[in-house]
């Protein structure tokens, strides 16, 4: 037999009943593309938050707290009196997305609380404007995203305009203040790789801690430091843990789990890449059992196609195919149903996430590792083909006068 004759047959087969053939392959399309957004999703997560934290400097240390008000000023005097400390300030920030209004728009964004000496811990630049000061009670300074991006408002926002924040307390009432804009961050995603700033600034809005912390009717924060160089990192780190653990009454040889936690870059990363990585395969399992349920509509649909294809399955022996020949007839056309399931999803999958920026959907960009693209299609032709296996075996064995026969 012609190598090419299987294929011309399968494009033919898969032709001549294309609703049936589209459903055949609607389970693969699924979960492929379900495989391909999963793991963009998971990836813009990792990767959003990899370059925050790389963005931060290697020589930041976060003093996370683990209760409220575990943490405060006199913390924070002991974190900046620490040798090898540059500067420390303190940080409020719920990790959620606030209301914010800008003229006659609301939009969900982040809004953190700072001193002026974040500017420093964090490296941050201005394209106009200042920083926030101590004397600073309702001032604002804006990411370049928040203050240009026209996705986020149709209007750029200058520095003296006015914008209101709402946040929601714990006990559910609502905080609405208003705060003129004093500065706006430079633009980070212009800046060179490592020097790309804290939690993406671009869009983020930075108030005083203070005023932050009253709207929030909440005590304590958590402490922002910054090393004098990388290479004093742990020293200083330990310094730190234990000036706050005698100012706290922490023992060492005490069981007791001090009320912080102290975070460095390294451990940070860690942390990321373990929950994605761990979120990712929650996803792909799910993915990868719509691609069980395609396998087995394959599988069925070409049980199916052999019983139709009997006497042609006969016709062809009859004029001298071999076994493998019709084995090979009927796999191609299996493993085609897979790639071409496989195609569609992918394309569908890449799209979906081309989507979810324009949709403004609260996710980071996805990324698409090209591998995966590659991965996607190779998984879908694999399964079109195991599927077709036990049809294409049993088309393979029958006996001509028995396939000729057959009405």
């Amino acid at each position: 037999m012609d190598p090419i004759e299987p294929f011309i047959t399968a494009f033919e087969s898969i032709g001549s009943s294309k609703a049936r053939s589209f459903l055949t392959t609607l389970g693969i399309l699924i979960a492929v593309a379900a495989v391909i957004a999963n793991v963009s999703i998971g990836t813009g997560f990792q990767v959003y938050w990899e370059e925050a934290v790389m963005g931060m400097g290697s020589n930041l240390i976060m003093i996370i707290p683990q209760e409220e008000g575990a943490l405060d000023d006199r913390e924070l005097d002991a974190v900046r009196g620490t040798p090898g400390v540059v500067e420390a300030s303190p940080y409020v920030n719920r990790w959620k997305y606030e209301r914010v209004r800008f003229m006659s728009e609301t939009k969900r964004l982040m809004v953190s609380g700072v001193t002026k000496e974040y500017q420093q811990v964090c490296n941050l630049e201005l394209e106009e404007g200042d920083f926030l000061s101590d004397q600073d009670t309702f001032a604002a300074v804006l990411g370049y995203d928040v203050a240009y991006d026209r996705d986020i408002f149709s209007r750029n926002i200058s520095v003296r305009s006015p914008i209101e924040i709402t946040v929601t307390r714990s006990n559910g009432e609502e905080c609405t203040e208003t705060f003129l804009v004093k500065g706006i961050i430079k633009d980070s995603s212009a800046l060179p790789m490592g020097m790309q700033y804290s939690f993406h600034p671009d869009e983020q809005i930075f108030i005083p801690e203070s005023t932050l912390s009253e709207m929030l009717d909440k005590s304590g924060y958590a402490i922002f430091a910054s090393a004098e160089s990388m290479d004093e990192v742990e020293e200083v780190t330990e310094e730190i843990e234990d000036r706050l653990d005698r100012l706290l009454g922490v023992m060492k040889i005490s069981t007791v789990e001090p009320p912080y936690t102290i975070m460095k870059q390294k451990e940070i990363l860690e942390m990321i890449q373990k929950s994605t990585g761990f979120l990712n395969s929650i996803l792909l399992a799910i993915a990868f059992i719509s691609l069980l349920v395609g396998s087995i509509g394959i599988m069925n649909i070409m049980l199916v196609t052999v019983t139709e294809r009997t006497r042609e399955i006969g016709l062809m022996k009859a004029v001298g195919a071999t076994r493998f020949d019709v084995l090979m007839t009927f796999l191609v056309e299996s493993g085609m149903l897979g790639l071409i399931g496989g195609a569609f999803g992918v394309a569908l999958g890449v799209g979906f996430c081309r989507l979810i920026p324009m949709i403004n959907l609260p996710l980071p960009p996805p990324v698409t590792p090209i591998e995966w693209v590659f991965i996607g299609l190779g998984v879908a032709l694999t399964v079109g083909i195991v599927s077709g296996i036990y049809p294409a075996y049993k088309a393979a064995r029958m006996r001509p006068l028995e396939a000729l026969r057959y009405e």
